[in-house]
């Protein structure tokens, strides 16, 4: 590898070994490896967003270097983790069965509910390149887990929970998980789109590997991460994996 690389995004940089508990400004800090850097500021709230300073030093820092982007990746769990009423379904030719006594509703729907997100990133990888940066990779987000329900009830004494589900206005005694088919097709189709959007703006997308899923294409359990936000995040080992699957593109 020629040159140095970052890695950057969401709450899915922490399984891939950024530390939680950073609280500086927005800054560089090495990888384990001592080959790249985490573009770091503190994770300020529970909405999971980034501060336009965070996009700007990344802006800054990318010249000459391959940047591994891991960009949001989890909007089925933030728009679709408690049931919907009515309950609906989407065609997904992997998962081709559908739920019982659930509305189908056209996955075009579901693409134009996540649209404004990728429009984002279709943004930023644009003004990467304008940036000159060496090359972009879209690194792919874990897939639901199977036992998603039994997880859940970890969020149900949790503070942090509580403070987001109040903000939602949902009743965290009364919550219902969406059945996890559904997460998982929803997650199928984010991935779909960021890859799309890896399409148009000529870069490529990391997309999970098989050896991360399990027989029905869910997070294997060996790539859980059982703390708090594990719920609806992966492990180390998994951002291990992802890492190096996206430095062998390079």
């Amino acid at each position: 590898m020629n040159s140095e690389y970052l890695i950057a995004g969401h709450s899915h940089v922490f399984a891939m070994g950024a530390p939680f508990d950073y609280d500086g400004p927005p800054s560089l800090l090495r990888t384990e490896d001592g080959a790249g850097y985490f573009v770091m500021e503190k994770w300020k709230d529970a909405s999971g967003l980034r501060s336009t300073a965070y996009w700007e030093k990344l802006i800054d820092v990318c010249r000459g270097r391959d940047v591994l982007l891991s960009y949001r990746g989890n909007q089925h769990h933030a728009k679709f983790l408690f049931e919907p009423n009515p309950l609906f379904d989407v065609f997904d030719e992997v998962s081709p069965e559908f739920l019982d006594d659930a509305r189908l509703v056209p996955r075009r729907l579901i693409e134009a509910c996540f649209a404004p997100t990728m429009n984002e990133l279709r943004s930023l990888v644009a003004r990467l390149i304008a940036a000159d940066c060496r090359c972009v990779r879209l690194v792919g987000a874990p897939p639901p887990k199977a036992d998603l329900h039994v997880l859940f009830e970890m969020l149900r004494t949790s503070d942090f929970a509580r403070e987001v589900f109040k903000r939602e206005g949902v009743d965290i005694e009364r919550a219902k998980i969406t059945p996890v088919l559904l997460l998982l097709k929803l997650w199928r189709i984010v991935e779909s789109l960021t890859a799309a959007v890896a399409t148009h703006e000529r870069v490529a997308f990391v997309a999970v590997p098989c050896e991360a899923l399990d027989e029905q294409g869910y997070l294997a359990k060996r790539f859980y991460d059982y703390t708090l936000c594990g719920v609806t995040h992966a492990n180390r080992e998994f951002g291990r994996l992802m890492i190096q699957r996206a430095l062998q593109t390079l």
